[in-house]
């Protein structure tokens, strides 16, 4: 089995994966939390265009993990937005995984795919 993942900058073909990740993972994360007829409300389609529009514009920085050319995580990233931030500040706006493909692989998505980011804010801050 190939244990190596791909980490890239989000293309407009990746969004409706990213999207299927999205709503699952809120559907399953938040089941005990939100009300069901609010997560069973969540579509992929709906989610899929607001990602398209995320890849179109520059922020926030969206990159995806891809296992054997498959999506099985995402993060979404930007500069602070706070008023007194440094070069450095970053904040996360969200990062999901596809469970089923990361458990198999045993990998660690959610580190491997921000680690990008996490450099390019070490350079930045130099």
């Amino acid at each position: 089995m190939n244990h190596v993942l791909t980490i890239l900058r989000a293309r407009p073909e990746d969004t409706a994966e990213i999207a299927r990740i999205h709503v699952a993972a809120w559907q399953t994360a938040y089941r005990d939390i939100v009300p069901s007829e609010f997560l069973a409300k969540q579509s992929v389609e709906k989610r899929r265009h607001y990602w398209l529009s995320v890849v179109a514009g520059e922020l926030p920085a969206l990159l995806v993990a891809k296992h054997s050319e498959q999506v099985v995580g995402w993060i979404a990233c930007a500069a602070f937005r706070g008023a007194d931030s440094m070069a450095r500040d970053a904040e996360v706006w969200a990062s999901f995984s596809g469970l089923r493909v990361v458990s198999a692989c045993r990998f660690a998505v959610g580190s491997e795919v921000s680690r990008p980011w996490i450099a390019s804010l070490k350079r930045r801050g130099d």
